[in-house]
């Protein structure tokens, strides 16, 4: 089965230097790929850039692919690509997205 999973936190920009960011690792989400990829699932993750990713040694027959974002826009814009290349089995979402974005950066 191919399962997609998201994990980490969002950072949304307030200007050039400075955002809004949780401390979310992703460890869940790594955790829970390496749980699947050991079963031989395909696994593709969608990972924050400061995430804990899962390891390569956990694909014991099943596939990683790793994909990255940064902001809640990011992490939607590649969800909206991996869901239309479709044929995932399963979705779990255990990335911590922000509440909000400013409306001026």
């Amino acid at each position: 089965m191919r399962i997609l999973i998201t994990g980490g936190g969002t950072e949304e920009p307030l200007d050039s230097v400075r955002n809004v960011c949780n401390s979310s690792t992703g460890r869940t989400a790594s955790f829970l790929a390496e749980h699947f990829l050991r079963r031989g699932h395909d696994v593709a993750a969608i990972m924050a850039r400061r995430a804990v990713l899962p390891s390569a040694d956990s694909q014991a027959g099943g596939t990683l692919s790793v994909r990255g974002y940064r902001t809640f826009a990011d992490l939607r814009a590649v969800l909206e690509d991996e869901c239309r290349n479709g044929g995932f089995g399963a979705v779990i979402h255990a990335a911590a997205v922000s509440d909000y974005s400013p409306d001026v950066i």
